[in-house]
């Protein structure tokens, strides 16, 4: 099987267009679900029966972790595929990755970047009592949302990682917040903490959490412990019964009240019915109002750069279309604001140009409006080894001093289509 565009996984999902990944964790497709009718995020490996296996145990290990925290996304599907292969569906979050956010934007505000930490940890305190198949997991990869919301696209086994007897989630916590921060001066605090979580001087999640909370100036609210197991049974097993008949009770008066719907015809009280959300993703924003309207949701619009979608269509949507959501609900929807801006400095000054080989086209293109520069003229090759609409080659090369505002030419990747 050749990934690209137009490429059909699973006889059920289309791919669009690749969001990131790699060879070992999965490449991840932005994908179109011919069942649901609806856009998800597919990793898929090929040929390499190891990392199948690993990645259908990520998988399984997050929808354990899903059902008992929202931080960590949805996955939908998940299978083999042949030759040693493997996929899993989860369900479609806009955002930016954690990894990106601090290539792009470090030096965050302390804050952020501790609280970002904080979500991070709490994830993986999450996972650790919930995953259920003795893992130590350990956050691989995440989002931020457009309101600062971390979601959890991945979690790995980090069992072996670190310090021996050392809970890997504080190394790996520890670096993004390094990474977050480069280039800043946190407080001693704030240093010293990320400084012994990648040294191994601090042992649990809740410790490297606690200090972090306390060095901005907030006291740590308690991590929800474990149900203690079962005790002897106490004596006082008659006043808990009695206890135990008075919540009934009320909760049986609470019943009653809950199903008169006011006109004292003890007739059942109206319920909010659940919607399908509709698929937006290139409609224009009046017309995802629209569509949302008719079926009594509500929109929260958000603008995003792309270089692929027309100026105020829909780029992505959360929920994703196909989702059933209560009446009322708010639909996250980032709305193209068309390519980022090229800033040009004084025609006197020269820019580096980047490395572009591996990238999208969308990246390379953001990537070249960042340092001054703008896209030129594409040209595809065809080849079978690497995804579709990945960077090639370039001209002028990487590292070379060029004057701002020049053009740089790319050749990327055109999909191989094989006869059976």
């Amino acid at each position: 099987m050749t990934l690209g565009p137009g490429a059909v996984v699973a006889d059920r999902y289309e791919l669009i267009r690749m969001l990131g990944g790699g060879l070992a964790s999965g490449r991840v497709y932005l994908a179109f679900d011919r069942h649901l009718d609806r856009e998800v995020a597919l990793r898929v490996v090929e040929r390499d029966p190891r990392a199948a296996e690993v990645l259908l145990a990520d998988g399984r290990r997050m929808s354990a972790v899903h059902a008992h925290t929202p931080a960590a996304v949805a996955v939908l599907d998940a299978g083999e595929l042949p030759g040693g292969g493997a996929y899993t569906a989860g369900e479609l979050i806009p955002g930016t990755p954690l990894d990106e956010l601090a290539r792009h934007r470090a030096p965050l505000p302390v804050a952020e970047a501790v609280g970002l930490g904080v979500a991070l940890l709490d994830a993986s305190i999450a996972a650790r009592r919930n995953a259920g198949d003795g893992s130590e997991p350990v956050v691989a990869s995440a989002l931020v949302t457009a309101d600062g919301t971390l979601r959890v696209t991945r979690l790995a086994d980090g069992s072996g990682a670190g310090a021996p007897g050392a809970d890997p989630s504080v190394a790996a916590t520890g670096g993004s917040l390094r990474d977050l921060l480069a280039g800043s001066e946190p407080p001693p605090a704030v240093r010293a903490a990320i400084d012994d979580a990648l040294a191994g001087r601090v042992r649990s999640a809740e410790e490297l959490r606690g200090r972090l909370l306390a060095a901005v100036g907030e006291t740590p609210p308690a991590v929800i412990p474990p149900p203690p197991p079962p005790g002897p049974r106490s004596s006082r097993w008659p006043w808990a019964l009695v206890a135990l008949l008075a919540l009934l009770l009320v909760a049986g008066a609470a019943l009653l009240l809950l199903r008169d719907d006011g006109d004292g015809d003890g007739a059942p009280a109206r319920t909010t019915a659940d919607v399908v959300v509709p698929a937006l993703t290139g409609a224009t924003r009046d017309d995802a109002e629209r569509q949302l309207q008719e079926v009594g949701l509500t929109g929260r619009y958000l603008e995003a750069e792309s270089t692929s979608a027309p100026v105020g269509t829909v780029v992505s949507q959360d929920p994703a279309a196909g989702v059933r959501i209560p009446t009322g609900s708010i639909v996250a929807v980032t709305v193209s604001s068309g390519p980022p801006a090229v800033t040009t400095p004084p025609p006197s000054t020269t820019v580096t140009v980047p490395d572009l080989a591996g990238r999208t086209v969308d990246d390379a293109a953001a990537e070249l409006a960042r340092v001054g520069l703008r896209p030129g003229a594409v040209t595809q090759e065809a080849r079978s080894d690497v995804p579709a609409g990945t960077v090639l080659s370039q001209d002028p090369a990487a590292a070379t001093q060029v004057p701002a505002g020049t053009a740089v030419d790319v050749v990327i990747a055109l999909a191989v289509t094989t006869t059976p």
